[in-house]
This record gives structure tokens, C-alpha cells and sequence, in this order.
């Protein structure tokens, strides 16, 4: 009943509403009711399937639970208990596996109509399905005992043959737009955090006090400075003001924002970055640190946009200062990216503040439609580090 409850439904009913065309869509190929070519046929399936992988995947991610519906599922049957978020997942990388299966038979490249942009042919979308699958793996994690306990031999054969371009669909301010770029980035919704601030700049304070702490400010770092990430000021602005409500309190506040993005807020043209390859690079030497390959974390690391855009010093070959260095990248290199990437990785690092809800229930409408209990998460309502923070 709260006038706030879209916040949660329309994330919730939007992904189901995608899921539920894509199952249409494989019972219709499947039943042969339309003619498609062997290359037609092998694009749309492979698809199809990764619109199942990617809507399953994005509920478990979000959703304590839900309803694991795909093709497979009988329509005369009434899903009337949903799985745990995990058993979502799972069922998400079966469907993105399937989706690569039929890229590695298939010879086809993907339509400007449907993917604006750079091409991506069936080995190109085979990788994408991969990257997907690795991501939905490492991001579930609910707490750090759950991080531990990921197949991280399977992220690894995931990451290993995953994209070697930035999945970027690119806009036109017309049939093709992003709000998440517009609303992340523009100023007066949304700026950078402090923690991530102190993160590129040690001087910087890592929380916004009060009123007092534009006092305390050292000068913004302009070029390049030891011990400083070059991107603070390459890829983010100093703010002299900030224009939030201090009556909503201060540890909002902070001095800088992303800029990396503004050619796409001034023209709401251009790519949307979805999934950068730097992204799979992370997953990828995250993945070689769990399993024993420490070296080769250290070099993908060592390649990556933290030394030859932050200005970083190479890390060492050593387990605490490599998995440091992934933290960094996904906060700072990743930012604006791929949905919840910070989120998700403050999660499944316990770093969340304490009461934070670790996922959403199911939606209340959902709930009345299945006659089940309401139910909610954070402060203190749930289980402490599987609900809540």
C-alpha cells in the first residue's frame, strides 16, 4: 500500500514482462510456427536464451527469491513456490550456457535493429553469454562466507573465454536511450560517493561530517600525484558546492562527481556502456586468485586501466594486495557500467552499513497475488548477514 511500492514492482514486473516474451518466443521456434532460416533460427534462440539468462539472472541478483519460468515451464501450471535467489541463478547460467551452445554452432551476426552499434556475430555473443554468466556467479553473493563458497573454477572457464570488446549499445536519443547514464551522472541526482572519493585521493575524507567538512578540504589533485589515481580528476570533477538537502543528511554530501559520461548527457547519443571488457578482466583475475593462479591476477591487473589510466603503481603477486586492487577497479573503472556492480561487491564483502537489506523481498502485489505473507528486510527485520547488513 506505500505510494513508494513501484520502487521495488516495476524492476520486479519489467523483468518478468521480458522473461515471459522470450519464453513466447522459444515456444513459438519450437513448435515451428514460423520459417526462419538455420542462421535466423540460431540468432533468434541464441537471443532469446540470453534474455532468459539475463532477467532470471537480475532476479536472483536483487529478489531474496522468485519464480524460475522459462519455456520449459507449463502454462496450464501455476508457479506457487518461488526458489531462493541461488537456485534462480543457477537456473540463470543454464539458460545463458544454452545460449552460448547455439552461438558455438551458429554463423550469424546480430542486426543494428537489435543491438546498435559495434557488430557482434555468434563467436562475439558466445563470449558476451559467458561474461554474463561469470558476473551473475561473482554478484550473487549475499555475504562473504557465500563469496568463498562460489565455483570459481567454473567463473574462471566463464571469464577465460569471455568478451574481448566493451558491450556498449550505442544511443540514439530516440528508439535507444539510458536512464541509468543520464540519472547517475547528472548533477543534482547523483554524485560520487566520498568513500569512493578517499579511494583515488587518500587526503580526501572518506565521509562527509557536517557543514564544517568543506573546510577541512585539501585542493583537488590536478595532475598526476604519487599515491593518487590519475581518474580522480581524468574522469571525475570537483565540486566547489554540493546541491543536496542537508536535512537528509550530510553523509550524502560530497565534492566531486563523474564526469567520464557528460558527451552522453549532453547529446543522449552515443555507447552505453552495459559490460566493459575491463569488467571481465576483473572477474577473470578474481576468479585466478581463488584458484590458486596468483601470478596471472597480477598480470591482468597489472594491464588493466588501473596502471595505464589511474597512474597506480604495478601490484605484487599477493593474494590481499590483488583482491584490494579488483575492489578499487570495480568502484572506480566500473562506475556507471553494468547495474549494482558497486552494490554487489560492497555486499558480497560484508562492507555494506549495518541494517543494510542485503536483496528485496518479493513485491507486495506478488505476494497478494500468490496469497503468501508480507515480508521485509533491513535495520534489524531478517536473518543478520543473509537479510540484512
Amino acid at each position: 500500500s506505500s505510494p513508494h511500492a513501484s520502487h521495488t514492482e516495476s524492476y520486479y514486473r519489467s523483468l518478468y514482462v521480458t522473461l515471459s516474451e522470450a519464453n513466447d518466443i522459444l515456444r513459438v521456434m519450437k513448435n515451428k510456427e514460423l520459417d526462419f532460416s538455420p542462421s535466423e533460427a540460431a540468432m533468434t534462440e541464441a537471443v532469446t536464451r540470453f534474455v532468459q539468462g539475463i532477467c532470471l539472472g537480475y532476479l536472483g541478483l536483487v529478489y531474496d527469491r522468485a519464480f524460475i519460468v522459462t519455456d520449459e515451464t507449463e502454462l496450464s501450471e501455476t508457479p506457487d513456490t518461488p526458489s531462493p535467489w541461488l537456485e534462480v541463478i543457477d537456473a540463470a547460467v543454464s539458460c545463458l550456457e544454452k545460449a552460448a551452445e547455439v552461438c558455438s554452432t551458429g554463423n550469424f551476426t546480430i542486426p543494428s535493429a537489435w543491438l546498435p552499434g559495434e557488430q557482434w556475430d555468434s563467436g562475439d555473443f558466445e563470449s558476451l553469454a559467458k561474461s554474463f554468466a561469470a558476473r551473475m556467479l561473482v554478484y550473487g553473493s549475499r555475504n562473504k562466507t557465500d563469496d568463498l563458497n562460489t565455483d570459481w573454477e567454473r567463473v574462471y572457464g566463464y571469464s577465460s573465454n569471455g568478451i574481448e570488446k566493451d558491450f556498449a549499445p550505442l544511443a540514439d536519443d530516440v528508439t535507444w536511450h539510458s536512464s541509468y547514464h543520464s540519472y547517475a551522472n547528472f548533477l543534482g541526482f547523483t554524485a560520487t560517493d566520498m568513500y569512493v572519493v578517499n579511494m583515488m585521493d587518500p587526503a580526501m575524507p572518506s565521509r562527509w561530517v557536517d557543514e564544517t567538512t568543506w573546510d577541512i578540504l585539501p585542493d583537488p589533485v590536478t595532475s598526476h600525484k604519487d599515491g593518487v589515481d590519475d581518474r580522480v580528476f581524468s574522469d571525475f570533477q570537483y565540486l566547489n558546492s554540493c546541491s543536496f538537502y542537508p536535512e537528509r543528511g550530510y553523509y550524502h554530501f560530497t565534492c566531486y562527481r563523474c564526469r567520464r559520461f557528460d558527451q552522453y548527457l549532453q547529446t543522449r547519443t552515443g555507447p552505453m556502456p552495459e559490460f566493459r571488457k575491463a569488467e571481465n578482466d576483473y572477474l577473470l583475475a578474481e576468479a585466478a586468485i581463488r584458484t590458486g593462479r596468483v601470478q596471472g591476477a597480477a598480470d591482468i591487473i597489472n594491464a588493466s586501466a588501473r596502471v595505464t589510466r589511474g597512474g597506480l603503481p604495478p601490484v605484487p603477486a599477493q593474494t590481499e594486495s590483488i583482491l584490494e586492487a579488483i575492489h578499487h577497479e570495480r568502484m572506480v573503472e566500473l562506475m556507471s557500467s553494468g547495474f549494482g556492480i558497486q552494490f554487489f561487491q560492497m555486499r558480497k564483502e560484508n562492507k555494506l552499513q549495518p541494517g543494510s537489506p542485503l536483496h528485496y523481498p518479493i513485491p507486495g502485489s506478488q505476494l497478494v497475488l500468490n496469497k503468501m505473507d508480507y515480508y521485509t528486510f533491513g535495520g534489524e527485520t531478517g536473518r543478520p548477514g543473509i537479510d540484512f547488513s
